[in-house]
């Protein structure tokens, strides 16, 4: 019998011993997992932040009142992707992380005639703002608007200016350059004479690729591609420099941008050309 009970005392001790050591393994492959998945989710929510922009409005009734529960749908023109939210109980929507172009915005709900928003620019930064008042009548009835909305940017602080597809290849570009057309923004210019960057000393050995803002120095700036660090710290300027063909759009953040940007200088935001939904040839 005693030998049978040290047996059982042993088998109990190395089940115990399992057990705890379970729980100290476990506990740093939780870790490690949350880790791994910290670092595949967090650049793709960096990226949304910072190359795409956001649609947001108010809902209401002829009264005034706010329409809670009203489906809005936007549909981006170039490539016909849509994405719907619901109002909030005041009335309120926000739809974010939207690709930079032209949407259609419309409005719904039982009871209301359908509003429809066209020709809703969106630009990389933006923060566009399109009410609704919705019309007493079937949902099958429909009201277009063709008017665009209001240029005026009251849902954000941040200043600076937007080059568009158009202007980067219809403006005439010394030696293709979209540096120049940074210059056009107001407190923009080359900066100090005879930096590393100005006189072409970086890789790709073309001269005109610095950029001061407000009088800040070159090195100051935060320049980035599609989302990615796009800096080339030596010489305050950019490390890849694409043809103008390739830009769909590029932003110069020159005051009072957010803090996910860092840095004290100016931040330039270039988002290449990507598909839609029609054939070119």
């Amino acid at each position: 019998m005693g030998c049978l009970d040290s047996t059982f005392v042993g088998i109990a001790i190395a089940f115990e011993g399992a057990k705890v050591m379970a729980k100290h393994t476990c506990f740093p492959v939780s870790v490690l997992i949350c880790a791994v998945l910290l670092f595949l989710l967090a650049p793709r929510v960096a990226l949304a932040q910072v190359t795409t922009g956001k649609i947001v409005g108010a809902v209401k009734d002829p009264s005034g009142a706010a329409v809670a529960g009203a489906t809005v749908t936007i549909t981006q023109t170039e490539t016909a992707a849509s994405s719907t939210v619901t109002t909030d109980a005041a009335g309120d929507y926000n739809a974010t992380a939207l690709k930079i172009g032209t949407y259609t915005v419309s409005a719904q709900k039982e009871g209301f005639q359908r509003i429809v928003q066209t020709n809703v620019t969106l630009g990389i930064g933006q923060v566009v703002r399109v009410d609704f008042v919705l019309v007493v009548g079937m949902v099958t009835q429909t009201v277009d608007v063709n008017a665009a909305p209001p240029l005026l940017q009251a849902e954000t602080s941040s200043l600076g200016t937007i080059e568009t597809e158009r202007r980067i290849v219809d403006l005439p570009l010394n030696g293709r350059n979209f540096f120049k057309l940074a210059y056009l923004g107001p407190g923009a210019n080359e900066g100090a004479t005879a930096t590393s960057a100005g006189l072409g000393s970086t890789d790709n050995n073309r001269p005109g690729i610095a950029l001061s803002v407000n009088g800040l120095r070159v090195f100051d700036n935060n320049f980035l591609l599609d989302g990615l660090d796009n800096n080339e710290f030596g010489n305050g300027t950019v490390v890849i420099q694409p043809p103008p063909d390739s830009i769909q759009e590029f932003r110069v953040e020159e005051n009072s941008m957010n803090a996910e940007f860092g840095r004290g200088g100016a931040m330039v935001n270039i988002v290449l050309r990507s598909g839609t939904n029609k054939l070119h040839g």
